[in-house]
């Protein structure tokens, strides 16, 4: 089973949470999940083409301007 979080333009920590949700993943797969297949697929969106956000995502999209 895969788990998708989509984070949008507005998270004045954007970078900092999808960081986050990678870690606490990792962490709960090995301890609690082990012989699981779950995945959790982070994608960040934004207005701009911020990479120092957008590469930090699994899946990274350019939100229009308007």
């Amino acid at each position: 089973m895969d788990y998708t979080i989509w984070l949008m333009e507005g998270l004045s920590s954007q970078r900092y949470i999808i960081s986050g949700i990678h870690d606490l993943f990792e962490n709960i797969q090995i301890v609690f999940l082990k012989n699981s297949n779950i995945a959790v697929i982070v994608v960040a969106s934004h207005c701009q083409k911020r990479n120092e956000i957008l590469s930090q995502a699994n899946v990274a999209l350019i939100e229009p301007d308007d």
